[in-house]
């Protein structure tokens, strides 16, 4: 019988570790809270550090700019340095510029499919939709100090690996969001000096 106890004292120590603590909030109920603190923002106006690392040249390029968003549907991402390039959303249809060329050209959602992607994308971030973020995604909490959440594809065709969303500690909304690529490719984008419910002027989007 002594034989069988340290076979026994392993497995009840590997099943101890294993096991979540017993205080610990499953995905829904964080995801629910999460939810909870976005549902009074009205509007979100952020400054925006985005770091693209670009595995095939080693290279890391910082762009600056800044975030805006007014509930349910408009959206302004720009970034203002080195390039001046960016896009406006209000509703079904936007508009979108790039420095270089000096351009500025209208867009329907419906009818680009990237940029319906990327317009899907930041909503949900902003609204903490995470209801149609399941629809693509497998999330998992891998942190809850601060609330941290994994996000995996769901279509095994996606290029995208996986994104990390980091919130802040009042949980209405995002610090930083990590995406990281098949390809190697890695976008950290940080939202520094957050201002939330402040007004936004109409000429903004």
């Amino acid at each position: 019988m002594r034989a069988h106890q340290p076979l026994a004292a392993t497995l009840l120590l590997s099943l101890l570790v294993a096991a979540p603590p017993s205080g610990a909030a499953t995905t829904d109920e964080v995801l629910s809270r999460l939810a909870r603190s976005a549902a009074g923002i009205e509007t979100l106006q952020a400054r925006i550090v985005q770091e693209k690392r670009l595995e095939m040249f080693q290279d890391t390029v910082i762009s600056k700019g800044r975030f805006a968003y007014r509930r349910p549907d408009r959206l302004r991402w720009e970034l203002t340095d080195p390039v001046a390039t960016g896009f406006v959303i209000a509703g079904s249809s936007g508009r979108r510029w790039h420095g270089l060329t000096g351009r500025t050209e209208p867009f329907e959602l419906e009818r680009d499919p990237m940029m319906k992607v990327v317009a899907g994308q930041l909503l949900g971030w902003a609204r903490a939709d995470f209801g149609a973020m399941r629809r693509d995604y497998r999330i998992a909490v891998v942190s809850e100090a601060p609330i941290t959440l994994q996000l995996e594809p769901l279509a095994a065709s996606a290029f995208v690996a996986r994104v990390t969303m980091v919130f802040a500690r009042s949980g209405d909304h995002v610090e930083s969001v990590t995406v990281e690529e098949m390809g190697g490719d890695r976008t950290v984008m940080r939202f520094t000096d957050v201002e939330v419910n402040q007004p936004l002027p109409d000429g903004l989007f």
